[in-house]
């Protein structure tokens, strides 16, 4: 149970996302803006999290296939090793 919990939040439906439906964020109380600018803040931020979202995602692609050349070559060395 909470109790004596108030956040202000916004909430970004459109996200542009074929994963997610909303973001959500949770404004700092300390933060002295409108809601319009705060609104805006947030979809900037979800659009830029976009594009840093798919660079990501090859990046690790070619991290996976790295791994999987190295865990081949050791295997085969094992295997070398082990027939000798």
């Amino acid at each position: 149970m909470l109790r004596g919990l108030s956040k202000q939040v916004i909430v970004v439906r459109d996200t542009g996302s074929d994963y997610f439906e909303e973001a959500i964020f949770i404004v700092n109380p300390a933060a002295r803006a409108d809601q319009g600018d705060l609104a805006a803040e947030a979809r900037r931020l979800v659009a830029e999290g976009a594009g840093r979202a798919a660079a990501s995602k090859r990046r690790g692609r070619k991290w996976a296939a790295a791994l999987a050349v190295i865990l081949l070559l050791a295997a085969a060395g094992g295997l070398a090793v082990v027939l000798l």
